[in-house]
């Protein structure tokens, strides 16, 4: 269902409509562009369209010529058939079904042609019927129930007793009333046919005014009539297509005057059709249809023609030799392009014309309709054939968006043959056109009225956005000639007008707009242009909806257009003068790209005219609050011109330097330099045509050159010119890569690179001025090395010289380092003996220059010794200790460096000392062993990096022991014997004694080994028992490793056996009730039993003090009670805590150290375990009490 607008309040109805919002804005159009619209599909979608004619009510009736029309105003397009003999009424939703209600609406039969319009600006729609006889009848509107009544004053006013074959209406003149061009036709008189004068009247409140001298007064068979813009000045032309082998005849619209220009020799002649002749008489064809509609979105509107094409001929039969083809014509007045004929390019191919062998039948289209079928942004056009033939079928012509049509008829089941017409509109209110036609659906069957329903493409995706717009005027204007032009984002993108009839014989389709988007749904700002030159403009109308936009022109504008010039040349600037007080653009050749644009009043605007031949301005005045205005248009024609050159070119030009020459400037009329070719020739060798305004070329040797260049537009005008180039050459200019410092007597290379102006490095010599006294020569290489052997900051300076003998120079600097003597050991002598001759040999590394003279001084413990080789130092010591050797090496200019070492001198042959480790274990804190040691050495253990000094008091029993800290991951004791007197200088042998852990071994276990058992990490080989508890004991369930069931009791306790290389474990636990318990998975049944697996080490701490030897701990302990806490540690590391109470008590005796065993046990430890424990803790109490006494 339509929105539909009042007659006032535009703007704040079409708010609500819109939900992107609908305002008039203050309009900015300065930036409007206009690339020709593309269809967002480029290849025909699949498309799905359904006869509905049976269940619609029209099957069973024939017709050839329809005309669609709402003429009881409910928004559902009516039909009108062969000239009201058939009047069927749209019943709307939900059926959308057709009744023929002619006779109940006052209706005669008898005609053969009629044309839908509001001819007395009541609102209505009105009827003017043709055929043998002419008639008006004028619609009463909803007061009489639609009902019409003959108007006899118009009636009489334009019968003229001839055979009306197409009635047409347009306000021609733009004074608000519809006028009406009657074709007449032939009486065909047994064979000697008689032809009529066409008939044109204006219409007014009182009726008709013959206007028929305007015309040429040719007695012909017109058939197809239509009325378009085809300048786009804002008036109506006329195209009339004539059958009978006639010229067609194109009608100017001059000030509201039509004007027969095609029949003048000038660009619209070619519009007459394709004039042929056989030594007699001129030839055309036979036109059946025509129509204006813009096919490619450029505004302007190309005008088509269907013609019934005899192509047949032979020796007896010439018609196939004279008959003119169907023509789809074109023009570009922006592009400067005249009317052309474009169907050799648009994919509608020509029938063969021969005879027997060659032709394959005629061409019969009779019939021309178009619409927008498949929402994709560009008209289709719908072709169908006259004639009882297999190959008559009608054709359905998708445009691609760029003139390029593919038929597909077939494809979608439209191929019917037989029928002269068609006619588009959306009688479901769908969003898409549906098609009425008639003809016959194969050979010889019945003919009958064909509505083919639209259901859109097969994919739905690949439907289309719409809009549809009906225009009602304020003042009850027809709209009929109502122009509405598409923007999107300043852009144009499309236009369509409402025809009065087009086609064949008055054929019409709906007198809504409709218009496709493809698949782009934003929304749109509308432009809408009347007959009388008043505009109304809306923005961001949303797509999908159909929209009723009440057209008002209540805001009085005023504004003007003039030029004191009617022609003037292409491309050259001329002043028009504008009067206006609102917002204001022109565009100066309607190329839909805005020239000037204002607010206020301006009195002159400088243009230009984009091309030749007839140009039209066109102003638009718009009031930005109401957005009504005012459209005025003159007309300029312009001259052709050759173009006019202006060459930029470079202020200088030099050898081996780009030249770009440019012809970018260059003056003629805008669309020729859009599609301007240019000329270029280099000193007369060679010379090419390109589309490229810019010519660039290298030269590598100076001297006078000749340049042409040239233009040439479109049309062939073209303008040369020569100039003479002076190439110069530059002196080479190079640059030096060099590195800022070095040291003396270092080989330092140099590059010469980036030569500017170097003639592509041909001829450039090179010298060199390496500051210092040297100078290289000249040289072609960019390469050369230098030494400097001496320090200091030297300038460095280049010269180059091309083949032409220009030269500069440039300079860098250069810093020179003296380097201190480096100096390193190569030979240091072992520690020493007494008496024994040790060597020490350096290396010294400085610059050649200071080899030579280097100072070498050695010294020992600070005092200077004599070498008889500065590099080799040989010599002995008699006294044992620690020494340093040093040397010095100073250069010439006084850099030094310095080098030292210490060596031992120690007494020969110390005695080897025999240690032996029994039963050590090892662990965190140390190493429980016993040893023997020569009494008269002290002994330093190392476990890792912790020293502990320990002095020797004779043999030390094995089952004394002694307690060492350490770090357990070391498998090794180092052991430093030191003399007795610790404070002299000191001999030492240090020896790396590996310790091999040696240990009782119980009878089912290790020493301290432990392993936790979890169910979570069983062996493969162990083996589990789950057992039930019941009130007999328990009840086995053996499975392995898992047990998943439920527990139907409240709780339940559960026994599991493992067994594991011969050993049984028994846990016990319990389970919460449930369905399908994975027992594995309990954190319950991690079960704390031990088995004889694995190792562990014992760690100790009194009151929470780590004792790492049991010496730092007794020296001034107090009597008391002391807690001495014992920690296995598992190699999985778990640990598990012993608690004992040490009980200290000092007397003349010494100390005595009892232990209690606390009853805290943390976790269950094994019998070995508290064995070794228990030898420890004897062992503390042994040393403690030796160590007080």
């Amino acid at each position: 269902m339509a929105n539909h607008l009042p007659r006032r309040g535009i703007i704040l109805i079409l708010i609500i409509i819109a939900p992107n919002g609908l305002v008039i804005p203050d309009i900015d159009l300065v930036n409007l562009e206009n690339p020709i619209f593309k269809s967002p599909l480029s290849e025909p979608i699949e498309m799905t369209w359904t006869n509905v004619s049976g269940q619609t009510g029209l099957w069973g009736s024939s017709g050839s010529f329809f005309a669609w029309g709402d003429f009881n105003d409910d928004g559902n397009p009516d039909l009108m058939v062969d000239g009201g003999a058939k009047i069927y009424e749209n019943t709307g939703a939900p059926d959308y079904s057709f009744a023929d209600v002619r006779s109940a609406k006052g209706l005669p039969s008898g005609h053969s042609v009629g044309v839908w319009g509001d001819l007395n600006r009541d609102g209505n729609l009105d009827l003017v019927l043709g055929g043998r006889s002419d008639s008006v009848y004028m619609n009463g509107g909803s007061t009489t129930n639609w009902t019409f009544t003959l108007d006899i004053t118009r009636t009489t006013q334009i019968s003229d007793g001839y055979p009306t074959t197409a009635t047409v209406l347009r306000d021609v003149n733009q004074d608000g009333w519809l006028d009406l061009y009657m074709a007449n036709g032939e009486d065909w008189n047994d064979g000697n046919p008689v032809y009529y004068e066409d008939h044109y009247f204006l219409g007014g409140p009182n009726g008709f005014t013959n206007a028929t001298t305007q015309l040429l007064g040719d007695f012909s068979y017109a058939r197809g009539v239509s009325f378009g813009d085809s300048d786009r000045d804002g008036d109506a032309d006329l195209y009339v297509g004539n059958y009978r082998i006639v010229a067609n005849r194109y009608y100017e619209n001059q000030n509201g005057v039509l004007v027969g220009v095609s029949s003048q020799q000038g660009a619209e002649t070619i519009l007459e059709g394709q004039r042929r002749n056989l030594g007699g008489p001129d030839y055309w064809g036979h036109t059946i249809a025509s129509a204006f509609a813009d096919m490619d979105n450029d505004g302007f509107p190309e005008i088509l023609s269907a013609n019934l094409v005899h192509l047949y001929y032979d020796s007896s039969d010439s018609r196939g030799r004279i008959c003119d083809d169907s023509h789809f014509y074109r023009q570009s007045p922006a592009r400067g392009t005249p009317w052309q004929e474009t169907r050799p390019d648009n994919g509608i191919s020509y029938g063969p014309r021969g005879g027997s062998g060659v032709y394959q039948g005629d061409e019969l289209y009779a019939g021309l309709a178009v619409a927008d079928v498949d929402n994709d942004g560009d008209l289709d056009m719908w072709l169908p054939q006259i004639y009882n033939l297999n190959y008559a079928t009608a054709e359905l012509w998708i445009n691609d968006g760029e003139m390029g049509f593919t038929n597909k008829a077939a494809d979608w089941n439209l191929d019917v043959i037989d029928t002269y017409g068609g006619a588009f509109a959306d009688y479901d209110s769908d969003g898409d056109m549906d098609l009425i036609t008639g003809g016959r659906d194969g050979l010889d069957q019945t003919k009958g009225i064909h509505l083919f329903r639209n259901d859109g493409a097969t994919e739905s995706t690949n439907d289309g956005n719409w809009l549809e717009l009906t225009i009602d005027y304020a003042d009850n204007t027809s709209a009929i000639g109502t122009t509405v032009e598409i923007y999107r984002n300043q852009s144009f993108v499309q236009s369509r007008t409402i025809a009065g009839a087009e086609g064949p014989h008055s054929s019409s389709s709906s007198q809504k707009l409709h218009f496709g988007f493809g698949q782009d749904n934003s929304s749109v700002d509308v432009l809408v242009l009347s007959q009388n030159g008043s505009v109304n403009f809306f923005e961001n109308i949303s797509l999908n909806q159909a929209v009723t936009i009440n057209f008002s022109s209540t805001v009085s504008i005023s504004s003007s257009i003039g030029s004191s010039v009617g022609e003037i040349g292409e491309g050259i600037d001329f002043t028009v003068s504008i009067e206006s007080n609102f917002h204001w653009q022109l565009d100066v050749g309607l190329d839909n790209i805005i020239d000037e644009s204002g607010n206020s009043s301006q009195t002159e605007v400088t243009v230009q005219l984009p091309n030749s031949g007839k140009q039209i301005l066109r102003l638009l005045t718009i009031d930005p609050i109401s957005g009504q205005g005012k459209m005025q248009t003159i007309s300029v024609n312009g001259i052709e011109m050759e173009p006019i050159l202006n060459l930029s070119s470079p202020e200088r030009t030099v050898i081996s330097e780009e030249m770009l020459f440019s012809l970018g400037n260059s003056h003629d009329s805008s669309w020729d330099m859009q599609h301007m070719n240019y000329y270029f020739e280099w000193n007369n060798s060679w010379g090419s045509w390109s589309n490229r305004s810019e010519f660039a070329i290298t030269i590598d040797q100076p001297g006078t050159y000749d340049f042409t260049y040239g233009l040439r537009d479109h049309r062939g005008n073209s303008n040369f010119s020569t100039i003479e180039v002076q190439v110069d050459a530059l002196p080479p200019t190079p640059s030096i890569s060099l590195n800022q410092s070095a040291i003396m007597d270092e080989l330092v290379g140099l590059s010469i690179g980036n030569v500017v102006n170097d003639s592509g490095n041909i001829g450039i010599q090179y010298q060199i001025n390496w500051g210092d006294g040297e100078v290289k020569g000249w040289t072609f290489n960019p390469f050369a090395s230098h030494r400097w052997n001496l320090p200091g900051t030297f300038e460095v300076q280049v010269i180059a010289k091309n083949s032409w003998g220009l030269q500069s120079n440039v300079t860098t600097n250069i810093t020179i380092d003296n380097p201190s003597p480096i100096i390193s050991w190569i030979q240091l002598p072992s520690n020493l003996t007494i008496g024994e001759n040790g060597m020490w040999k350096i290396s010294v590394h400085d610059t050649q220059s200071d080899m030579d003279s280097l100072l070498i001084e050695w010294s020992l413990n600070g005092e200077p010794i004599v070498s008889s080789d500065p590099f080799i130092q040989i010599m002995s010591l008699d006294s044992v200790g620690t020494f340093q050797m040093a040397v010095v090496a100073t250069d010439q200019r006084g850099q030094w460096s310095s080098i030292s070492t210490q060596f031992v001198v120690r007494i020969d042959e110390i005695p080897i000392i025999a240690v032996e480790l029994e039963g050590a274990i090892i662990s965190e804190d140390g190493v429980y062993y016993s040893y023997q040691a020569n009494p008269i050495f002290a002994i330093e253990f190392n476990i890792g990096e912790d020293w502990v000094l320990q002095t020797s008091e004779g043999i030390i029993q094995s089952s004394e022991g002694l307690f060492l800290s350490g770090d357990e991951s070391l498998n090794y004791v180092e052991m430093v014997w030191y003399s007795e007197n610790l404070n002299q200088t000191i001999i030492w042998q240090k020896n790396q004694i590996n310790i091999s852990i040696e240990s009782n071994r119980f009878e089912f276990a290790t020493i301290c080994d432990d392993y936790e058992l979890s169910l979570n990490n069983l062996p493969e080989q162990a083996e589990i028992k789950w057992m039930w508890q019941t009130a007999d004991g328990y009840s086995f369930e053996s499975i392995s490793k898992s047990l998943l069931t439920s527990v139907p009791h409240q709780q339940q306790s559960i026994r599991v056996s493992v067994t594991l290389n011969g050993e049984q474990l028994f846990i016990d636990t319990s389970i919460q009730p449930g369905n399908n318990i994975s027992l594995l998975n309990e954190s319950e049944l991690i079960l704390p039993t031990k088995n004889q697996l694995g190792s562990c080490s014992v760690l100790y701490s009194i009151d929470g003090e780590r004792v790492r030897d049991i010496s730092q701990w007794e020296d001034g302990a107090a009597e008391g009670e002391y807690l001495l806490e014992a920690r296995i540690i598992t190699w999985w590391r778990e640990d598990f805590n012993l608690n004992y109470s040490l009980q200290v008590d000092n007397d003349e005796q010494g100390s005595k150290v009892s232990t209690v065993v606390d009853s805290s046990i943390q976790k269950q430890i094994i019998i070995s375990a508290l064995f070794i424990i228990a030898i420890t803790i004897t062992a503390f109490a042994f040393i403690f009490k030796k160590r007080k006494k």
